[in-house]
């Protein structure tokens, strides 16, 4: 299977969050709307975090929390979840997390995973960075290699797949993969299959039919397809580039990868459940992460350029201006 690609460059708006410099926040209040922060109590606590398998940190204040964990929170917006607990208006909450209100530290940090295991290896701290470094090293990575696999190997099982899955390759210099692409993989592996390459051969992008097309590494590209034909799908690869979209980030990749989906996933050939709303709108992972982030601050993707070796553009979009998420 020769995969013939031209690659898509989607352009968005992005939003810019300023942080203030004083070391400690003002006091919350009643009406306020904490989406990086979620309140904690008795009620929620056990369903929120323990059932969950994100990691989370959680913080204990009584009214105020310093500057530095806020930013924190936004800066790992969608990666790490975050909660807070009063320590005088959940005294039940305090007593059965046998939190030291007197000693204890500013924050616990509970990693990834079961239940047992964030209550087996939760650590307390009281620095935003070793919290954020616990709780990053705690998130599995489960992209596949795209290399060792070999690529007609992913795309068939991208395609084999109940429902079938767009192909996401990933292209790096190094083996680490950024946080953002683990947990994304994770989430959203009912409609994507994330594979990583390092280093890319000429050989490696001809077989994508990209070895003449410069890429700017790295980058995330999403393979779509308007062929219904398996055994020998023609694919464009949809690129998610810093100089359309600014730094990556896991809202600003999600409604793009989100837009993509509702686009594409009727032509996705193999059992692509186009049928299904659901589906088609990932309104279930949606729903989930609209209680941490604003999905539709940023509705559309404006344009797409595509670029191949046959030297040609199209204006119109991955997402028509009336689609929102």
């Amino acid at each position: 299977m020769w995969l013939k690609l031209c690659v898509l460059t989607a352009v968005c708006q992005i939003s810019v969050i300023n942080t203030q410099s004083s070391e400690r926040s003002e006091r919350f209040e009643k009406h306020e709307s904490f989406k990086d922060i979620f309140p904690l109590t008795q009620k929620n606590f056990t369903q929120k975090v323990l059932k969950s398998e994100d990691a989370w940190v959680v913080l204990f204040h009584s009214g105020t929390i310093k500057r530095g964990w806020k930013t924190m929170a936004v800066g790992v917006r969608g990666v790490i979840s975050f909660g807070m607990v009063d320590i005088n208006e959940q005294p039940e909450l305090i007593g059965k997390l046998e939190y030291n209100i007197k000693d204890g530290k500013e924050a616990r940090v509970y990693p990834y995973g079961s239940r047992s295991s964030k209550e087996q290896y939760m650590i307390e701290t009281s620095n935003p960075n070793e919290a954020k470094t616990t709780a990053l090293k705690s998130i599995p990575n489960y992209i596949l290699d795209v290399k060792n696999m070999g690529i007609e190997d992913f795309i068939v099982d991208c395609l084999m797949s109940t429902p079938s899955r767009f192909p996401v390759i990933i292209f790096t210099e190094i083996k680490e993969i950024d946080p953002i692409y683990k947990v994304m993989a994770m989430k959203l592996e009912t409609f994507f299959n994330f594979g990583h390459m390092i280093n890319p051969s000429t050989s490696d992008l001809k077989q994508l039919g990209l070895e003449d097309v410069y890429i700017d590494i790295p980058t995330v590209m999403v393979l779509t397809t308007e062929s219904d034909n398996i055994e020998d799908p023609q694919y464009n690869a949809i690129q998610y580039m810093k100089s359309a979209h600014g730094d990556l980030s896991y809202p600003n990749l999600l409604k793009f990868l989100v837009q993509i989906n509702k686009r594409f996933r009727p032509k996705l050939p193999g059992v692509n459940f186009s049928d299904k709303k659901e589906y088609v709108e990932m309104s279930e992972v949606l729903d989930i992460e609209s209680e941490k982030f604003e999905i539709q601050d940023v509705h559309h993707i404006v344009h797409t350029n595509v670029i191949s070796d046959r030297d040609f553009v199209i204006e119109n979009g991955v997402g028509g201006k009336h689609d929102e998420l």
